[in-house]
């Protein structure tokens, strides 16, 4: 681009150029304004502050992507009078003679209080087409069209050699009398390529970089003159939203969504913040197309709080029937183009977002995996994969650093050796299915010696542990260093989910030169040296949030487990001690007491005298220990105790409960055993109560 004076001479120069014949018109305007609408004492002081927004959906060097130029002005300002914009130096708009005449060339929307009556109109879409040009001054190319029937539109594209290329429009080329007043917005889409015919129309910059566009309004009445500039970013790494997502890669590029999560409702067609209505209807809404949250941001949020609720619902419905106007343009958004009427389409497509806010995420798309058209970068850092010659390897890392040069001096006499090797850290990719698609693979290439013969991009799919590789594609050989773009269309692999993805780089080499001619130098760690792969499926791996649930079961599984252990153990001591038992317990009841424990122990002591037992449950806990004798001592044991124990000691066994703690008799854990002591003895004495049963 032009820089210093010459750039401020050549613009001004342009802008006068194209403002004089507009003023003229403007004053003519004018007087007639003053005489269909009369003089106005408030509209000396109104302001003009119009603001203007380009916006390039596809930001690739050379494409042809559509364009986006939208001019607002709020209430209160003055309506336009002209409109003219000035494209930056690189792109490049199609005359005449290179465009059908009949081809649409652009669409546009209008919206704009028509005669000034409080009612807001809204106008299209509506479309421009290329007509002949003609007159003293033949500008390069001329788009017509028809704002409504009685607003007549046309767009002059012209240019001077050496400088870029002028938009401009007068916006009162009416057929019938009307004032205008604001609020007002313009919104014109140039195609890239033109309709029906596929015809190229406009070209984006071959290099990247960012873009100062410029433009001319005047007020209408030409009492104002506004210049307000704006910027667009063209390049592979462009990131309107700055969520660390390249445009070109962006599920929503006017919305920040990093994780590439989306919002939990359909994304409309041309609909780059992602809010779910495209932006002709927003345009027509009064809303802004590329902000999805904010202050007449979101059509389905009528009073601006950020949530679509009832009071949104009931805003809209309160015009039930209504066209519009008198019924204001932010209730008629849909069908898609919106159709002029508030009816049950607009009421249906408002409820489809009831109890949404247009702040949350709620769907939360798996991002423990690279999504859809991941970006890798070729970083300088050592992996554990050595494919390469020397042998060496690096990463393929999703982030960025400072830039790094790597080197390989490329053998004698070489053909396709791997001169260098990127591959993704284990289980960086997750995925078994790769899918199909296209694969892109920059070389940012500093030195290239002489004395070699081209270089090509592979790409591989590796096990887990660096072995086994699967070539996917190889490229043809390029030369010559700069910034090398390698495309691989139609790409498939599926294999294991644990495989890693790996990029070579294969240099050659002729049997001539010495080192320096064999040199191969290539870039690292900067946006630079991309590869960009298509991954279509995700996996999921991460939702296995159930493991706290098998922690909190395991708590409890310990303290069962513990009781029924006790249990158990009981069983065999008490097995144990049948022998002896069946002297004194020939009583069935035992069986009563619940457990086959029941019947070594003799239930025979009935005696609620169980209750003695909880005193001395020590000691009935003692009397267990001396349980490890045969059934004799078993029997000792109670007369050993203090008298009450002599019952007790059959009714401490006869808990079937209390035989668990028994069990817990047997010496090994008297202590443990001390812990359920107070229970069984509880127990004893609720096993006293069956006890009468017998």
């Amino acid at each position: 681009m032009r820089q210093g004076a010459a750039t401020e001479r050549d613009q001004t120069l342009r802008t006068k150029r194209l403002l004089l014949p507009a003023l003229v018109l403007l004053a003519a305007v004018a007087s007639l304004t003053v005489l269909l609408i009369g003089p106005s004492s408030s509209s000396a002081s109104m302001p003009f502050n119009p603001s203007f927004d380009v916006y390039v959906p596809n930001p690739t060097p050379a494409a042809n992507s559509n364009l986006r130029i939208t001019t607002s002005l709020p209430t209160g300002n003055h309506a336009l009078g002209t409109w003219s914009v000035f494209t930056p130096d690189g792109w490049d708009i199609k005359g005449d003679a290179q465009v059908p005449d009949g081809e649409i060339t652009a669409q546009g929307t209008m919206s704009v209080d028509t005669d000034c009556n409080g009612s807001i109109e809204s106008y299209g879409p509506f479309t421009l087409v290329d007509t002949p040009v003609s007159g003293p001054q033949v500008p390069d190319a001329q788009w017509s069209g028809l704002i409504t029937s009685w607003w007549n539109l046309v767009v002059t594209v012209d240019h001077e050699p050496g400088f870029p290329f002028d938009l401009s429009a007068d916006l009162t080329n009416l057929n019938e009398f009307h004032a205008f007043c604001a609020p007002q917005t313009f919104a014109l889409t140039i195609l890239g390529r033109s309709s029906p015919g596929n015809v190229v129309v406009l070209v984006n910059p071959s290099t990247a970089g960012t873009y100062s566009w410029g433009s001319s309004f005047a007020s209408l009445g030409g009492e104002h003159i506004a210049n307000v500039n704006d910027t667009t970013c063209v390049g592979n790494t462009c990131d309107s939203d700055s969520d660390g997502v390249s445009d070109l890669s962006d599920n929503c590029p006017a919305w920040p969504n990093g994780s590439q999560a989306l919002p939990p409702w359909p994304i409309a067609a041309n609909d780059p913040d992602c809010d779910g209505f495209s932006w002709s209807v927003e345009d027509l809404a009064g809303t802004n197309a590329l902000v999805q949250c904010g202050n007449d941001a979101w059509p389905a949020d009528i009073n601006n709080d950020a949530f679509s609720d009832i009071t949104d619902v009931s805003a809209l419905t309160a015009n039930f029937g209504l066209a519009v106007p008198p019924a204001p343009p932010r209730d008629n958004i849909a069908p898609d183009p919106v159709d002029g009427f508030v009816d049950i389409s607009d009421v249906t497509r408002m409820t489809g977002f009831f109890g949404r806010s247009c702040t949350v995420l709620t769907t939360p798309t798996p991002t423990a995996t690279p999504a859809p058209n991941t970006v890798f970068i070729e970083r300088s850092i050592a992996s554990d994969c050595l494919p390469a010659a020397g042998p060496t390897g690096h990463k393929l890392l999703t982030s960025t650093a400072a830039a790094a040069t790597l080197t390989r001096i490329v053998a004698t006499s070489a053909v396709d050796e791997v001169s260098f090797a990127f591959t993704t850290d284990p289980g960086q990719v997750g995925l078994a299915n790769w899918g199909a698609g296209t694969y892109t693979v920059e070389l940012n290439v500093i030195t290239y010696g002489s004395n070699l013969a081209g270089y090509k991009a592979q790409l591989l799919r590796v096990a887990s542990g660096c072995a086994g590789p699967i070539v996917l594609a190889t490229s043809l050989a390029q030369t010559g260093t700069g910034l090398k773009t390698f495309t691989f269309n139609n790409v498939s692999s599926s294999g294991s989910a644990t495989d890693r993805f790996q990029v070579r780089v294969l240099g050659s080499a002729l049997a001539v030169g010495n080192n320096s001619t064999r040199t191969l130098d290539i870039q690292a760690n900067t946006t630079d040296s991309e590869v960009r792969v298509p991954w279509t499926a995700t996996t999921p791996t991460p939702t296995a949030s159930p493991t706290p649930t098998p922690t909190a079961t395991a708590t409890p599984t310990a303290t069962a487990t513990s009781t029924p252990t006790a249990t158990p153990t009981a069983t065999a001591t008490a097995t144990a001690s049948p022998t002896a038992t069946a002297t004194r317990t020939p009583t069935a009841t035992a069986t009563t007491t619940a457990s086959p424990t029941a019947t070594p122990t003799a239930t025979p002591s009935p005696a609620p005298t169980a209750t003695a037992s909880p005193t001395p449950a020590p000691t009935a806990t003692a009397t267990a220990t001396a349980t490890p004798a045969p059934t004799a001592t078993a029997t000792a044991t109670p007369t050993a105790t203090p008298s009450a124990t002599a019952s007790p000691t059959r009714t401490a066994t006869a808990t079937a409960s209390p035989t668990a703690t028994a069990t817990v008799t047997p010496s090994p854990a008297p202590t443990a055993t001390a812990s359920p002591t107070p229970a069984p003895t509880a127990t004893a004495t609720a096993t006293a109560s069956p006890a009468p049963t017998t």
